[in-house]
């Protein structure tokens, strides 16, 4: 009985220092790419620049689509709230302002699939567009 008691705080150890590691190499050995080559969060502040140019200040929040739901496109889409803020972005299209992050060059399929109104595309640069949904 003591031996089998054992073996069960063993393996919950085993657990705890294997997610403590894991997380520590997660965070801190290997984090996400676009945050740490040559300071990613502040060129993709800039790349938000325009969009802030563009949107009126009316606009509070605005709708969020891609061509690819990797987990890079998810640290975008973050990177892409928080250099937008206070405006609240939020995945989906039905918002009358939409950022569109492509890398796809079809990406106008996408957003017929996606939009069943008519739309109007500003392209920002890298990938980056902005859309306007000009009917309900």
């Amino acid at each position: 009985m003591l031996i089998r008691r054992y073996k069960e705080w063993f393996a919950i150890g085993f657990i705890v220092i294997s997610s403590l590691l894991s997380g520590y190499f997660a965070y801190y050995v290997n984090p996400p790419r676009e945050l740490i080559r040559d300071d990613g969060v502040k060129k993709w502040e800039e790349r938000m620049i325009p969009i802030r140019k563009y949107l009126p200040a009316s606009v509070h929040e605005v709708g969020y689509i891609s061509d690819n739901e990797s987990s890079a496109i998810y640290e975008e889409y973050s990177l892409t709230q928080f250099a937008l803020a206070p405006v609240v972005v939020r995945h989906g299209v039905d918002f009358e302002w939409i950022i569109g992050n492509f890398t796809q060059r079809d990406f106008e399929n996408i957003l017929d699939q996606n939009i069943s109104s008519n739309f109007t595309i500003q392209k920002i640069g890298a990938g980056i567009y902005l859309i306007r949904r000009t009917s309900p």
